[in-house]
């Protein structure tokens, strides 16, 4: 039940739909033309709409109902827009009636002895009829004139268009592109081509409403100019609105010398305004002579003796020939070609061999170079430590090589480098002698906690050892520091341990008399020296380093002093027990 409400609905919104569409304007003016030029705006009456009995002058951009009649006069001519985007060109003493909404239009007799004219640009469906002939078209562009007497023609520019007797006279025709079909009452159609002058007749009219819209989108019709000679066929391409943007010469042998036989666009179609054009001709022959082992002065002269010209002269090296001849030409020798067709030529260009570098030293090589007439190109350097520094190691260009004056050839030389030495595992002293003695410098120094190493030792480097460097290139250093040693728990302290606490028997011990205020890490011992422990001071600047020496009841001693502020060496060691009062030395700073 609801899918038959559904379909009621749906059928009723398309019966509502169409009346609707039947009582919409069909189209608008779109231009109005007096004489050649756009009329402005207000009332126009050399265009008149009857609309039943009531006739009323035309206006620019006018609405047009269904039935609506468009009558112009002598001088008038306009341009109708139709539902779905065709246009309708109507030219002068034309009379048509609008039937809407199926895109029909009749043309109605013409005005005395006049044509009646029509143009249609249809985008979809349209039909035009006359008292005896109805065309038909879904999509094309086509021209419809009716003469006194009920003469109707359809001319076809693109597409193809159905006519149909509306007596049944005669069957349906079909008539395509570049055809024209003419009726006249109670007779067959006539079919035939559309000459030339014919299509250029419509398009020009066409072109000339169009242009006087002077709207930036425009299009304007292709002309037909096969068939004309080059002049008359570029007059008529700028008269359209276009411009011819190449010229090509042809040979076929089926055309006068000098007439278009072909054209791109092809005629009908749309192009926008002072678009190129390329037609193309047909040309005089010409065989092309054979310049190959002639001089440049030369072959310029016999060319113009064959109606060529010269064309692009390029220069190759092949060693064959002796400088500054032709070597090559295109098109080939005894080609048949258009006259006045430019010839490409190849010239043999100077040359020279490239000579022997490899193994030169660098101030030879640059000589030889300069001396063959070449270019010293980017010199890169190679490093070694086998041979000597700046020697050529590589060329560019291979020695033998026959090149062209001013070739660049580019080298690489050698240059001297270092092994670096390995360092690892030595004292930083031993380690900076060994650098400078290969040449290198200590670079950055950084530390690192080595339990394993005693401290001031090389753990690591940078460029690893074998490496090939430059001379004084900084070598990068790890060195060891000893790490902080757990200090002992204090006096007094009680330490937990995991095992089982059995009952012991407390016996009498002997008490016996001990230093008071003891310092911290003070270890006493009964029958024993007084000991205490030396503290971790690595890295400390030299203030804070005796000063925690201070704290433990120790003394601090300076014994060697380098570059920096810190304590890089300490004897004894942290975590050692010694007699308090005891002095600690100490060494400040490292080599760099």
């Amino acid at each position: 039940m609801k899918q038959i409400c559904a379909h009621k609905r749906i059928i009723f919104l398309l019966m509502l739909f169409s009346v609707l569409q039947a009582g919409c304007a069909p189209g608008r003016i779109e231009q109005l033309v007096i004489n050649g030029i756009p009329a402005t705006q207000g009332e126009i009456h050399e265009v008149q709409i009857l609309s039943g009995d009531e006739r009323t002058p035309a206006r620019q951009r006018m609405a047009l109902k269904p039935g609506d009649e468009i009558i112009t006069d002598s001088n008038a001519m306009a341009i109708i827009w139709l539902q779905g985007g065709s246009r309708v060109f109507v030219g002068s003493d034309t009379h048509i009636r609008l039937v809407n909404p199926y895109h029909i239009i009749d043309l109605l007799s013409g005005l005395g002895d006049s044509i009646s004219r029509l143009f249609i640009e249809s985008k979809g469906a349209l039909q035009i009829n006359t008292e005896y002939v109805s065309a038909e078209t879904e999509g094309t562009r086509f021209a419809v004139t009716l003469e006194p007497g009920d003469t109707a023609t359809i001319t076809v520019l693109d597409g193809t268009v159905r006519v149909a007797s509306k007596t049944s006279s005669f069957q349906t025709v079909r008539v395509s592109r570049f055809r024209k079909v003419s009726i006249r009452a109670g007779q067959s159609p006539v079919s035939d081509t559309v000459s030339r002058d014919e299509a250029n007749d419509i398009i020009q009219w066409v072109n000339r409403m169009e242009t006087s819209s002077q709207r930036s989108d425009t299009l304007l019709l292709m002309p037909d100019v096969t068939g004309l000679v080059v002049d008359k066929a570029e007059r008529v391409i700028r008269e359209t609105g276009l411009s011819v943007r190449k010229m090509t010469g042809r040979i076929t042998g089926k055309h006068p010398v000098g007439t278009i036989v072909r054209q791109t666009p092809a005629p009908g179609n749309r192009l926008r305004t002072k678009s190129g054009v390329i037609l193309f001709f047909e040309a005089e022959a010409a065989t092309v002579p054979s310049l190959v082992g002639l001089r440049l002065e030369r072959s310029v002269t016999l060319l113009r003796k064959y109606n060529l010209v010269q064309g692009s002269v390029s220069h190759r090296v092949t060693g064959k020939w002796p400088p500054h001849t032709i070597i090559e030409q295109q098109p080939a020798a005894h080609s048949v070609v258009p006259a006045q067709t430019p010839i490409n030529i190849v010239l043999e260009a100077e040359s020279v061999v490239v000579p022997q570098l490899v193994n030169s030293h660098i101030d030879s090589a640059h000589n030889r170079i300069t001396s063959a007439r070449l270019v010293m190109g980017v010199i890169k350097q190679d490093l070694t430590d086998r041979y000597k520094p700046g020697m050529v190691r590589y060329q560019s260009v291979p020695a033998g090589s026959r090149v062209r004056t001013g070739t660049v050839i580019n080298l690489t030389i050698t240059a001297a480098g270092v092994r670096v030495p390995s360092i690892r595992n030595q004292p930083f002293p031993n380690a900076v002698d060994i650098l400078r003695g290969a040449g290198l410098v200590p670079g950055r120094v950084t530390h690192s906690e080595s339990s394993r190493h005693r401290a001031d030792t090389v753990l690591s480097q940078s460029p690893q050892p074998g490496s090939l460097v430059r001379k004084g290139t900084p070598v990068h250093l790890v060195i060891s520091v000893i790490p902080p040693v757990q200090a002992s728990p204090p006096p007094g302290r009680i330490v937990p341990h995991p095992t089982v606490i059995k009952p012991t028997v407390i016996k009498p011990t002997v008490i016996r008399p001990t230093v008071t205020s003891p310092p911290t890490g003070l270890t006493i011992v009964p029958g024993k020296a007084i000991r205490c422990t030396v503290p971790n001071v690595m890295n400390m600047n030299e203030k804070n380093a005796l000063a925690a020496l201070r704290k433990m009841g120790l003394k601090g001693n300076i014994t060697r002093r380098m570059s920096g502020n810190f304590v890089s060496k300490q004897s004894p060691g942290a975590g050692k027990k010694i007699r308090c009062g005891s002095v600690v030395e100490l060494s400040i700073g490292t080599i760099y």
